[in-house]
């Protein structure tokens, strides 16, 4: 059984005289600092997500209370149904479709 060799012939020698060009021409890699920037679009597109994002937050939390107040209200038999806005509803729904 052959086993090939991982390296290309050539990869060490191309990768040798990039170094040796690079300490040659005087300049050294430092390490440097990478920079991201972001059109006035993107940045206008993530200030309306996190109001849409805000907006979702608090009317979960406002259905959340209204539901727990329906369910008290059905518990303790104070809670009324008001049958002239289901009719109206389910008339709307009818007429919809």
């Amino acid at each position: 059984m052959k086993i090939n060799p991982l390296a290309k012939p050539g990869i060490i020698q191309s990768y040798q005289a990039h170094n040796k060009k690079v300490s040659n021409s005087g300049s050294s890699y430092h390490g440097g600092s990478d920079q991201v920037s972001f059109s006035d679009d993107a940045l206008k597109f993530s200030q309306i997500m996190k109001l849409v994002r805000d907006n979702m937050e608090s009317g979960e939390a406002a259905r959340s209370q209204r539901l727990e107040e329906i369910k008290s209200g059905i518990a303790d038999g104070s809670y009324k149904i008001k049958s002239d806005v289901v009719a109206e509803s389910i008339l709307r729904v009818l007429s919809d479709s």
